[in-house]
């Protein structure tokens, strides 16, 4: 039963470690170990071209910098990986999510946990909406299922409620889920989920905590409008 209210179907992401490369600025290293210098603006955010991939510096044989004939740094492009994972943030070609205070990276890269307890939050890119539906039509289905996990655990958690209400985020439509798994003893797993469409991808975002972990004063969409960036 408990493993039922708690399990997450997860979409593991490709990712590559950024590391700071003393003298030489930012780097990342993919899994095969090339290691790769890059380009960032004032603020230190990476820089993409038109088409989203990274600049990245181009380097010798003894990893300095090359340059042209001007004396200017030499760049190329690269495909922009699935993710790139750095000590307190996750960014990819579409967002950047930074983690809230008392929150950090895991250590594999994939979410944002928070420091104390346990809570997670998790967003994927779902890619293209099912042929012939809509986000609403979409949300309904999702509904249907969390909706159906709440009744089972009433039978254990008599408190337990779920929810879904059609919301604005980053100036898109959106649906945001919650199921609180609640009996006698207090809250057993708090969970909100977000989908939105940005740029024709189907985005979600999940909001996970157990007993240990669960804040009543934590606000998820406060939370996530303030440190989810969408490119």
């Amino acid at each position: 039963m408990h493993n039922k209210i708690i399990a997450v179907i997860c979409v593991l992401l490709m990712l590559v470690t950024l590391l700071a490369a003393c003298g030489k600025g930012p780097t990342i290293k993919a899994k095969d170990g090339t290691e790769y210098v890059l380009v960032t603006d004032d603020e230190g955010n990476t820089v993409v071209d038109g088409n989203g991939n990274l600049v990245v510096l181009v380097t010798d044989e003894n990893g300095k910098k090359a340059t042209d004939e001007n004396g200017e740094n030499k760049t190329a492009i690269l495909t922009f990986p699935e993710a790139i994972s750095r000590n307190d943030s996750i960014e990819t070609a579409s967002y950047v999510l930074t983690a809230p205070d008392g929150w950090e990276l895991e250590p594999n890269g994939t979410k944002l946990r928070k420091k104390v307890g346990k809570a997670t939050i998790e967003i994927t890119d779902l890619g293209d909406l099912p042929e012939g539906q809509t986000l609403e039509s979409y949300a309904k289905e999702q509904m249907l299922v969390v909706a159906a996990i709440a009744e089972e655990a009433k039978a254990e958690y008599s408190g337990t409620v779920s929810s879904e209400e059609p919301i604005q985020f980053s100036g898109n439509e959106a649906r945001l889920m919650k199921l609180c798994v609640k009996g006698d003893s207090g809250v057993f797993q708090n969970s909100e989920m977000l989908y939105f469409l940005y740029k024709g991808h189907l985005f979600k975002v999940l909001y996970s905590a157990d007993a240990e972990g669960y804040d009543a004063a934590f606000d998820f969409m406060a939370e996530l409008q303030a440190h989810l960036q969408m490119k």
